[in-house]
């Protein structure tokens, strides 16, 4: 009785070994998804969740016309193509004088009457991904990227738009950063809101992301 026991119970242990033995290498292979066990959303519908819709539907309005104007108005494509010529001259280090070069840029649509899909927007500060994954930042080099997918492009719009929301505790270095002492109640900055959106564009598939911020005051306003 005693021997035969200990067969079965050796007999078990081994099958059991090399049941993980063989299931290792699928665990791996097959690539299981994780289990997240908490997630998070912003209740559908919520005053937040429209405020920042209608802040990136306006700007990306204004940015659908820039890049419309980019294509058919032959004065701002060769002024920005020189613009962009004297900004390649330009220290990087130099901010002042970079962000004179901005500033020409503001004026120079201003007085053509072309919306400027930078200033005031959550653009103000933008970053572009590259079909190729390279991202670049700043205005300049993400016109020049624009101009670039303008000229190989029959079509360019805005596609989808992800928004990731960013708290900034009360009292935090974030915070503090954000909303320097004798900061105005009604000024106060405590969400920021992270903003990508896919530009479509043909005849190419892959994906062009242009990104950049906008802040939400305590009194739910959304804007820079």
């Amino acid at each position: 009785m005693i021997k035969t026991r200990s067969l079965k119970f050796w007999g078990v242990v081994l099958i059991a070994a090399a049941a993980i033995a063989f299931a290792a290498p699928r665990l791996v292979s097959q690539g299981y998804e994780k289990i997240c066990p908490i997630s998070f959303r912003l209740v559908p519908g919520s005053s937040l969740e429209k405020s920042f819709a209608a802040k990136i539907e306006k700007d990306n309005a204004v940015l659908s016309t820039f890049l419309g104007e980019l294509r058919s108005d032959s004065v701002l494509k060769g002024w920005a193509r020189e613009w962009l010529g004297r900004i390649a001259k330009i220290d990087k280090r130099d901010a002042a004088a970079l962000a004179a070069a901005a500033n020409d840029l503001h004026r120079f649509l201003q007085g053509r009457d072309i919306a400027d899909p930078f200033q005031g927007t959550y653009l103000a500060e933008p970053s572009l991904t590259t079909e190729k994954g390279e991202t670049v930042t700043g205005i300049p080099a993400v016109v020049a990227e624009l101009l670039r997918i303008v000229d190989a492009s029959t079509y360019i719009d805005a596609q989808s738009v992800h928004v990731e929301l960013e708290y900034l505790p009360y009292g935090s270095d974030a915070y503090r950063a954000r909303n320097p002492a004798g900061t105005a109640e009604d000024r106060i900055v405590d969400i920021i809101g992270h903003i990508k959106t896919v530009l479509a564009y043909a005849p190419f598939d892959a994906p062009v992301t242009i990104e950049g911020t906008a802040p939400h005051r305590k009194v739910c306003e959304i804007g820079s």
